[in-house]
């Protein structure tokens, strides 16, 4: 049985303990079958997700999905007996060829609500190994693997570390933002763009984003450009993406799977966007569902915390041991940006975020409030009902909703200390690095200490 989802013990071994403990699981394989091959790490114990239920969207059999976002007929075989037999003949068979009597059909009205926990079954991942770029000068090349969106941390940092071998980062920058395609102003795009490679190529930088070629971090992107690509660069691109949501993932399905990959570009009011190929790494989160965000939002969050925690040796910068940094830069961004900012600032292991200010939308307006808001996290009388009302305008909300998203602003002000802009002309530099760096000091003098403990990455 896969671990999916269960911790995998000895994460932290060094290589060499990793791969006599892979020679003498092979070994044992061997000694009872001489001719059996051991089956690979990644299918032992990465598990993916696919729907057990059709629960249909809405009564109506014309176009009508599952409520995953499949139709019917991309249900497995099982799947779709089931559904035959509680849904009757004449309604499964209007939903499986449609017809021109489509419409005098209606799906029986339920009280059941799909819910990824209870109506999707795990199974081992069929869908991993490497995916070529195509369209471009040259081919790029970076790995891949779809998996279980609560696929826990040590299971993923072994992948990581161990089947992938790649180096223990010496910081990690979170990108966030939203998935409009949102011009920047083209000297702040070009100054965040050079100080984001420049940061990463110096540091060593693990740089993780979203992985889809649409809103920022297409930014990002074509920030680091070829440079993840060429052979003993320390920058490692890693975009953690809903696999429901990958343009053509049909193509990434196999085993120690090679692939061509060419992205027809994103396309308004289509549920899919294509990997950008500026990446050399891509964890697929699967939650069951199609054409929708949110399952690898919780296995970046667990994954980043969990960095967070991580020793790392800091004796080759005169130090001792201390976690891995880590700090989120924030460029635009929608309206769920503050809750992720939020929970940022505040998580048990605090990560600070440098805010892009005139990036637009969630940007400008945490920079606002930063700037403006008093000690405890308000803005005075007429600045607040206008904020308000700039909240509602930029993301077309009522009030009701308007006023929680600016009590949302105010809890992210409560640890403004964590909170840095980056504002062109103004302080020392033009610079971002050097604020990336400034806000982890800053984020060290708040609350993350030197790590005691004794294990190494």
């Amino acid at each position: 049985m896969p671990l999916g989802r269960h911790s995998a013990t000895g994460v932290f071994r060094t290589k060499t303990e990793h791969l006599s403990h892979s020679s003498s699981d092979s070994s044992g394989s061997s000694s009872s079958d001489t001719s059996s091959i051991p089956t690979p790490w990644i299918e032992r114990n990465i598990t993916a997700l696919e729907c057990g239920k059709f629960l249909p969207a809405r009564r109506s059999v014309v176009n009508s999905r599952c409520c995953c976002g499949l139709s019917l007929n991309e249900h497995a075989p099982d799947v779709k007996l089931e559904a035959l037999a509680r849904l009757g003949v004449p309604e499964f068979r209007a939903l499986v060829t449609g017809g021109p009597n489509v419409a005098a059909h209606r799906i029986p009205s339920t009280n059941e609500r799909w819910q990824v926990k209870t109506h999707t079954r795990e199974m081992s991942t069929n869908a991993y190994g490497t995916v070529e770029f195509q369209g471009g000068p040259h081919p790029t090349r970076a790995r891949y693997v779809r998996l279980h969106y609560d696929t826990s941390p040590e299971v993923v940092l072994q992948l990581l570390l161990h089947e992938w071998c790649i180096g223990v980062p010496n910081l990690v920058i979170s990108t966030l933002g939203g998935l409009a395609n949102a011009p920047l102003q083209s000297k702040l795009k070009r100054v965040v763009q050079s100080g984001l490679l420049r940061a990463a190529k110096t540091i060593g930088a693990w740089v993780i984003t979203n992985g889809l070629d649409i809103g920022v971090t297409r930014h990002i992107g074509d920030a680091l450009g070829d440079e993840v690509h060429v052979r003993g660069s320390n920058i490692v691109a890693l975009g953690i993406a809903p696999w429901g949501y990958v343009q053509h993932r049909e193509t990434l399905l196999g085993l120690d799977h090679t692939c061509a990959y060419y992205s027809q570009g994103w396309k308004p009011g289509r549920q899919e966007a294509p990997l950008h190929s500026h990446h050399n790494y891509f964890l697929l989160a699967d939650n069951g569902t199609t054409g929708k965000f949110g399952g690898e939002l919780c296995l970046r969050r667990r994954l980043e915390q969990y960095l967070a925690q991580q020793p790392i040796d800091m004796r080759r910068y005169g130090g001792s041991k201390s976690r891995v940094p880590i700090v989120g830069v924030l460029l635009e961004g929608g309206a769920q940006t503050f809750r992720t900012v939020f929970e940022l600032v505040t998580g048990r292991n605090p990560v600070p975020v440098v805010v892009c200010d005139g990036s637009g939308r969630a940007a400008d307006l945490l920079a606002f409030m930063h700037r403006y808001a008093n000690e405890d996290g308000d803005l005075p009388g007429p600045l607040k009902e206008q904020m308000i009302g700039t909240i509602g305008r930029t993301f077309q909300l009522r009030r009701a909703d308007s006023e929680g998203l600016y009590s949302e602003l105010r809890l992210c002000m409560k640890r403004r200390r964590l909170i840095s802009v980056f504002r062109m002309g103004e302080g020392d530099s033009d610079e971002i690095d050097i604020t990336i760096l400034t806000a982890l000091l800053q984020g060290m003098s708040f609350g993350v200490s030197p790590s005691s403990g004794n294990r190494n990455l």
